[in-house]
C-alpha cells in the first residue's frame, strides 16, 4: 500500500524547528512528509521552485499549512497565475477578500491551490499571530493602540491579516477540517 502524502506548507527558516518535528511526526506515522526544504518536492529544472511547489499538490493526501511570524517568499507569478481563483470561487469562497494574485506569498498560493484541487488542508496558527490579529481586530478604532501597533507591527500585521483572511474564508465555508489550531 501507498503512504499517504502530506505536503507541508510554511515559512521554512523561521519555523524550522516545528517543521523538522512534524516532519518527524509525519514519518512515525508511515506517511510521505512533502517538504520543500527536504527535497521532497520534485523540482523541474524549467521551472521556477514555486510552481514546482503548486504542481506537487494535487497529488498529496493532504496539505498542512503552519502559520507563524513571516510572510515568506512572495510567490512568483509563473506559479501564483496557475491558480484558479475562478475554480476556487464555485466551492462557495468569496475570492474577493483575497490579496491579489500579486501579492500571494508562496504560503498563501500553496493553501489557495489545496483549495483549488480540494486537497483536505489542516491550519496551525502560532499564538503570538492569534494574538495580534486579535489585538488589531479590538482595537481597530483606537488611534492610539492603533498608531503604536502600527510603528511597530505595520507590515507584519497587514501581510498575517492577509493570511488569516484567507482562513477566516475557509472556516465560513464551514470545513471542519480547515479549523485552525493553536501551536
Amino acid at each position: 500500500m501507498v503512504a499517504p502524502k502530506i505536503f507541508v506548507s510554511s515559512t521554512c527558516y523561521d519555523l524550522n524547528i516545528v517543521r523538522g518535528q512534524l516532519r518527524n511526526f509525519i514519518l512515525s506515522l508511515g506517511y510521505d512528509p512533502i517538504m520543500s526544504d527536504h527535497s521532497d518536492v520534485l523540482y523541474d529544472p524549467r521551472d521556477h521552485t514555486h510552481t514546482s511547489c503548486l504542481k506537487e499538490i494535487p497529488s498529496c493526501d493532504l496539505v498542512i499549512v503552519i502559520i507563524g511570524s513571516r510572510f515568506g517568499g512572495k510567490g512568483v507569478p509563473e506559479a501564483v497565475n496557475s491558480i484558479s481563483l475562478e475554480n476556487i470561487r464555485k466551492q462557495g469562497f468569496d475570492v474577493s477578500k483575497f490579496p491579489s494574485k500579486e501579492n500571494f506569498s508562496i504560503t498563501q498560493a500553496e493553501v489557495l491551490k489545496a483549495l483549488e484541487v480540494e486537497v483536505p488542508l489542516f491550519a496551525f496558527v502560532d499564538n503570538a499571530v492569534y494574538h495580534d490579529h486579535n489585538l488589531y481586530e479590538k482595537n481597530k478604532g483606537n488611534e492610539i493602540i492603533v498608531g503604536e501597533m502600527i510603528q511597530n507591527l505595520q507590515l507584519r500585521v497587514a501581510l498575517l491579516n492577509q493570511q488569516l483572511e484567507i482562513l477566516e474564508r475557509i472556516k465560513q465555508k464551514k470545513n471542519e477540517n480547515a479549523e485552525p489550531q493553536n501551536l
